[in-house]
């Protein structure tokens, strides 16, 4: 059963969810800058549920009403984008920085290695996956678990093989334990678990797919894709 939300007064620009209702938006006032109108406000960004990124000293385990999250605003930053897996949260800023949180080191974001310049993020449960502005496609497997108090970051990964390695990405999408990446020609390649033919390589009940595989059946080129926990 679908439910309408109450109108907000600003736009809604972009929102994302994990797989136990972590929600995030960002409120952005799009309107056109005329000169009898106030300047737009700054962008905000509301977090709530598990995860909330914070960097104050008590922050409560589980929101249960939108959190203003000023951590990037505070230092000059605007989130660009962001996802959650199970156990972690991403966001990319407008400076191209990769920050990550959640697992046991709590909800202080830090700064991923990352030498590359990102354009897009999507997370599975427990994976980040990153496009590059040269159209690789990284992945940071177990990352919740990875997260431990002072321990040092995992460094950038090495690109994504298989087919991937001949196409070159412009977007990524992430389910319970698959993932999608759009080519810029159409191209559109799947990996991870395929037991509900979520991959579109196989029947259901097929054999997971390690390796990024050109899925073939489609009847002309990708322009988008989005995930589920056994769908896509």
């Amino acid at each position: 059963m679908f439910h309408r939300l109450r109108p907000l007064r600003r736009p809604l620009a972009a929102i994302a969810a994990g797989g136990t209702a972590f929600v995030a938006s960002q409120l952005i006032d799009n309107r056109p800058a005329l000169s009898a109108q106030k300047p737009a406000p700054a962008p905000k960004l509301f977090c709530w549920g598990r995860l909330v990124p914070s960097d104050a000293a008590q922050v409560p385990y589980r929101a249960r009403e939108p959190v203003d999250v000023d951590f990037w605003a505070s230092r000059g930053a605007r989130v660009a984008q962001i996802c959650y897996g199970d156990d972690h949260g991403a966001a990319l800023d407008d400076r191209g920085a990769l920050w990550v949180w959640g697992g046991d080191a709590g909800p202080l974001p830090r700064r991923l290695p990352c030498r590359a310049s990102v354009r897009a993020i999507a997370s599975s449960s427990s994976a980040l996956y990153a496009v590059t502005s040269r159209g690789h496609v990284l992945e940071w497997a177990d990352l919740g678990a990875r997260l431990k108090p002072n321990a040092a970051l995992p460094p950038e990964p090495s690109p994504l093989g298989g087919d991937l390695a001949r196409v070159t990405a412009t977007a990524v999408a992430a389910g319970g334990a698959h993932a999608l990446a759009v080519g810029k020609n159409g191209e559109l390649c799947a990996w991870g678990d395929n037991s509900h033919g979520q991959l579109g390589l196989g029947a259901a009940g097929a054999a997971a797919v390690a390796s990024p595989t050109l899925v073939g059946a489609l009847p002309s080129p990708a322009a988008a894709a989005a995930c589920g926990g056994g769908h896509s």
